[in-house]
């Protein structure tokens, strides 16, 4: 029976982290609405002698006019996060860098799954710095999900409890 009890528990622990971490991924996959930046020697050469707004915008009509509309970033532009939302993707490497950690727990009496990153400029992002507002996506992620999470534990105990003869 308690085997039974673990399993049916440790599935929905792992069903629910990897609904959180797709959330997480979901939050570091949105565009910026903040500042644009030079990212590239291409972006520095047309934004010379107009301002970078300017040089993003007049590349990205030409692209457009051309027939071959290309992304900020292929233009050599990237488009940052404003202060409060998630931050923008630019590379890519703090999304692909969520990950689910349950091998600290891994025969003991714990049901328990962490989530997240161990890039260092990931709790910089979340809280922010001195000189950095914050751009926060792993706590918004946990606010999404934990309803949801809370529920489905809330059947598991309930359908093991049936199971089981429980009230």
């Amino acid at each position: 029976m308690l085997d039974d009890v673990r399993k049916q528990l440790t599935q929905t622990v792992s069903r629910g982290s990897v609904v959180m971490q797709g959330t997480m991924q979901q939050m570091l996959s949105q565009p910026g609405s903040g500042r644009i930046y030079v990212r590239t020697k291409a972006g520095r050469k047309r934004a010379k002698g107009m301002s970078i707004f300017g040089a993003a915008l007049k590349a990205s009509m030409e692209a457009a006019a051309r027939g071959k509309a290309k992304s900020l970033r292929a233009l050599g532009f990237h488009q940052a996060s404003a202060p409060g939302e998630p931050p923008a993707v630019d590379t890519g490497t703090l999304r692909r860098a969520v990950q689910i950690d349950d091998s600290e727990l891994r025969g003991k009496q714990v049901i328990r799954n962490r989530i997240g990153t161990a890039l260092p400029y990931a709790k910089w992002l979340e809280f922010g710095t001195a000189r950095m507002a914050p751009r926060p996506w792993a706590r918004p992620s946990l606010v999404k999900v934990e309803p949801t999470f809370v529920d489905e534990v809330r059947r598991t105990v309930a359908a093991i409890t049936k199971k089981y003869g429980g009230k």
